[in-house]
């Protein structure tokens, strides 16, 4: 019985200390920050209708299943998420700030998931265009605040896979 107690003492001490350190992780400065940088070899005009057109986005942004344009400033994606499987997510963004072909900064969410803001600036490099994007995402499901830690580099992963299809595509184009 005395070991039974210390397993369950030793087991439930792993999960407190385990929750604490997401916790810790959670509350950093960059927690839900994205970043990313690729240069294109093509125009700001040449990228712009690839990171603003609905058909063009589904092409180069993994696990999107459909992007429709709402309005001349709002459009809603739906996503099968892979680390939840794939399960349907629909996210709606609004272009917030544009400027045409310099940059944009769209507000998105999903119900229950998440806000969020993306900034993204093209700076051309006479020929070639530099794309940075910043994005900062809050999570709304208290499960997902607690493994923000461990969601945030897979996105960043996974967004660093997706700005190497876009650069694939667009200098094949």
């Amino acid at each position: 019985m005395k070991i039974l107690k210390r397993l369950l003492l030793i087991i439930a001490g792993v999960l407190v200390l385990g929750v604490g350190i997401l916790l810790a992780m959670g509350a950093r400065s960059e927690a839900g920050v994205l970043r990313s940088t690729i240069e294109i070899a093509r125009t700001p005009e040449q990228v712009w209708p690839w990171l603003t057109e609905p058909e063009r986005l589904k092409s180069w942004i993994s696990w999107t299943a459909e992007a429709k344009r709402i309005d001349d400033k709002r459009m809603t994606m739906i996503m099968h998420d892979a680390n939840n499987n794939n399960a349907p997510m629909v996210i709606n963004d609004e272009i917030i700030e544009m400027d045409r072909p310099r940059g944009f900064t769209l507000r998105l969410s999903s119900e229950g998931a998440f806000t969020g803001e993306s900034k993204f600036k093209l700076t051309d490099l006479g020929g070639r265009t530099r794309v940075e994007s910043v994005s900062r995402f809050e999570f709304k499901h208290w499960f997902a605040k607690l493994c923000e830690p461990l969601i945030t580099p897979s996105a960043a992963k996974k967004q660093e896979m997706d700005y190497a299809k876009l650069k694939e595509l667009i200098e094949k184009e």
